[in-house]
């Protein structure tokens, strides 16, 4: 162990030498310590800000979501038509209409869906991709646009 020699008073004292922190390591410490409190205090504030607009935005009937699920699993076009009423466990009813109608892409289809659940009412418009949909008849000139589209746009792009 080494030891130093001090002057105290009159006499040298020697006192045995203890392993000690300086001061720019006591003073880095102390900044990394801050920066990691900064970093949590702010960590804190936005999930403490993003919970409390979770909070506020207003979320729409479960019966919505159920009865464009029940829209999406039906195959039939005649069955998406005539539309349906579901109970659910709370005892409200959710009632729904649709009316489909073709776009000029064949088999993607446009289904304008209704929804009303007790008071609230929504409308929107599905686009469902259903190839057995389709009339061949109605699918042939579409199909004969969309090869001429797509033939006028590859000789553009080779000229």
């Amino acid at each position: 162990m080494t030891q130093r020699m001090e002057m105290s008073g009159p006499r040298w004292r020697t006192f045995p030498k203890r392993g000690a922190f300086t001061l720019p390591e006591v003073l880095l410490a102390l900044t990394l310590l801050t920066l990691a409190a900064l970093a949590v205090g702010n960590a804190m504030q936005s999930s403490l800000a993003l919970l409390t607009r979770a909070r506020s935005v207003e979320q729409p009937p479960i019966g919505w979501s159920i009865a464009r699920g029940d829209v999406l699993e039906l195959e039939g076009r005649e069955e998406v038509e005539d539309g349906g009423t579901i109970d659910l466990p709370d005892g409200s009813r959710v009632r729904w209409e649709a009316e489909v109608e073709e776009t000029e892409i064949p088999d993607l289809f446009a289904v304008e869906l209704q929804i009303e659940v007790d008071d609230q009412e929504t409308n929107e418009v599905l686009f469902l991709y259903r190839a057995e949909w389709s009339n061949a008849v109605d699918r042939g000139p579409l199909m004969d646009d969309a090869r001429r589209e797509i033939q006028d746009r590859l000789e553009e792009v080779n000229r």
